[in-house]
Formats: C-alpha cells, structure tokens, sequence
C-alpha cells in the first residue's frame, strides 16, 4: 500500500472509486455517492458520513455509538499494520508481530509502546477523536470519514445477525448477510470499490492457502475468523463472514459460513445458540452503549498517551538539529585554533628564513594558500 496502514489501503479504494484521487476532480453524476456528497470542490465542508446518508439512516445503533465504535477500528487497524513486517516475495506473509489490538490501545486496552511502536510522523488519524470534525479538503480527514464509513457498515451487519430456517440473514433486511453487506457497500462507494473491499475482507482463502486479497489480516487466529480479534472487541454479534459470489439472480454475494468468536466458521446457525443469538440481537443496543463509554475513556486516555509521546519525541529531534550545529561550531573553533597555533609557528619561521616562492599548507584536511612576503 502506497504510504501504509489502513490509511494507505483506503486511498486505494478512494482511487478504485474513480473520483476525488490526485487530480481533485469535481464530481460527476455517474461517480458513487460517496464522491457526490463529499466532492473536492466543495473544499472545507464537513464530510457527510454514511450513517447521516439516506441508506444509513434509521439503523438502530446510534449514531455516537457507531462513530465511536468506526473511529476506534481503524484507528487500532491502521497501527497494527503499521508494525508489521511483510515478506518481499510473498505480501501474504509476514514475521511474529507483538502488537495485538489490545495494545494499541485504542479497543479498551492500554497502549503498550514496546508492543506497539508507533512513529509520530507516520501517525495520521491518533490525535482525531469524537470532538473533531472531518473536512472534505484535508485528504488525511477524507479516508479517516470513508474508513469510519465501512467500519459502520462492517458493524451494521455483522450486528444484526439472525437466524431464519436454519439459515443466517440479516435480520433488518430480511436478506443474505453477504449480499446485505455488499449492497450497502454499492450503494455508497459504487460497484468496483464495492467488491474490491468485499474481497479483500471478506473472501475465504484460495485453495494454495494464501489470502485471495491484498490486504493484511491475521490469518493464524483462533477466535472469530481474520478480523474477529478486533470486531471482538466491539462485541459485535457475529465477528466475522465468509463471502462467496453467488449465482443466484439478483444477488451478487453469498454467505459461507459466519464467525462467531468460535475457532470455526459457521456454515448454519449451531442449535445450540439459536436463542443465545437471538437475545443478543435483542439486547444489541444497551451492549452498544457501555462498549461506547468504555471506548471514549480509551480513546481519550490513549489520545493523551499519544500527544505526550509527540512531545517527549520533538524536544530530541530538536536537540539532535542543536547538537549538530554545536558539533559544526566546534569543529570550526578547533580549526581556528589550530590555524592560529600554525600561524604562530611561522611567523616565528619567519623571522629566520623566507621562503623562496609561495606554497600550499594542508591543515585538517582543508588546504589554506599561504603567501610569504
């Protein structure tokens, strides 16, 4: 990904859109709706998120309650990226990793900063939280709003996980979760974005093994499939899908199986949880709230943790640019001195013998012409 992190994959779905890329092109009638309503023209505008939109509005969580929630993903996603080490040959792959997305300390956890390492000139979204808004100038702001935005949607669906006939449906749309996913998607970034995320997301392995996607997920957990770790921590209903094209006319994905902070994906609904789901769709909205307060305290306990850590590490920058310029300064006092030191000895020279012509003297490795009158 271009400049890392989460971040840097967002732009490449900003790009897959078609609209808003480096050029800053006003918007068209034929781009998605995400571009329509957060054009570059309109330059210090709020952006409109998906949930004030008219397909996200009259979802049931609320609208704090999912910002949060967004904000605090992609926040924990984009430093977990950013310390891993990929394989050049293989960008599947990558080495042990100790940042977890506890220890970033964005999901209700404490930053560890020996886990967790974060470089303040690489940070982009840690010093955003609910008290700023996002403008459609700033292209920092703009993937921070669109990551907010699939981060809802992700949440909308994979929290309203039903059961209907020993099937799993979305029970709001009273359709495949898959399909109800990648419809939202369309809706709001258009087609060819809409399935790039939905396969870089959420498509199984391929038969080598290997994620069929480009972007990084951690595909060695053990709970809730390649992002349960984090959804996990959000208290989602299901954790995670499994999404496969589908055949059937009129709907574009198909649910595989769905995760469920189990260590398997889950092809049907298992008897045995049927109304243990089923309660917790009921009850959905008081989960949000407390995840929502304990993630406000994270985040401006993190966000403090953070400003402290760039102000501790910008006195050592400057102190670094001073001890240069001292070491320069000095540098040139020792040279001085010894000029005035070989100076001396010739004036001294001088008195008893002149030199028949000028000639050249190398003092620390700088060479002064000296004339002899």
């Amino acid at each position: 990904m271009a400049d890392g992190g989460l971040s840097g994959y967002i732009g490449e779905v900003i790009k897959e859109m078609g609209c808003g890329g480096a050029t800053k092109r006003a918007s068209q009638r034929g781009d998605p709706k995400w571009c329509r309503e957060n054009p570059w023209e309109g330059a210090g505008k709020r952006i409109k998120s998906w949930e004030e939109s008219e397909e996200g509005k009259g979802r049931y969580m609320t609208v704090l309650q999912e910002g949060t929630r967004a904000r605090s993903l992609c926040k924990s996603i984009d430093w977990w990226m950013r310390n891993i080490q990929l394989n050049e040959q293989r960008h599947y792959e990558w080495g042990q990793i100790t940042c977890t997305p506890e220890a970033t300390g964005w999901l209700g956890g404490n930053w560890d900063q020996d886990k967790c390492i974060v470089d303040p000139d690489q940070d982009v979204w840690g010093l955003y939280n609910s008290g700023r808004e996002l403008r459609t100038s700033q292209n920092i702001e703009r993937r921070l709003s669109l990551c907010m935005d699939l981060m809802t949607i992700f949440m909308q669906v994979l929290n309203d996980i039903g059961v209907s006939e020993e099937e799993w449906i979305s029970n709001n749309e009273k359709k495949d979760p898959c399909d109800d996913m990648y419809k939202k998607l369309e809706g709001w970034i258009g087609p060819k974005a809409g399935k790039k995320v939905m396969d870089d997301w959420f498509a199984p392995k391929s038969r080598e093994g290997q994620p069929s996607q480009r972007i990084i997920r951690i595909e060695n957990s053990n709970k809730g499939g390649p992002w349960g770790e984090f959804f996990g921590l959000v208290k989602t209903i299901a954790v995670g899908l499994q999404c496969s094209q589908s055949a059937d006319q009129g709907a574009e994905y198909m649910t595989s199986c769905v995760y469920r902070n189990e260590d398997n994906c889950q092809p049907t609904p298992p008897e045995d949880q049927i109304s243990k789901i089923q309660e917790e769709w009921i009850n959905r909205d008081k989960t949000g709230q407390e995840v929502e307060t304990q993630l406000t305290k994270t985040e401006t306990r993190t966000g403090e943790q953070l400003k402290q850590y760039i102000e501790k590490s910008e006195p050592n920058t400057v102190g670094a640019i001073i001890g240069g310029v001292l070491s320069i300064i000095l540098a040139m006092s020792s040279l001085y001195g010894i000029w005035r030191i070989s100076n001396t000895s010739l004036k001294a020279r001088r008195e008893t013998k002149k030199p028949e012509a000028p000639e050249q003297i190398n003092k620390v490795g700088v060479r002064y012409p000296v004339t002899f009158s």
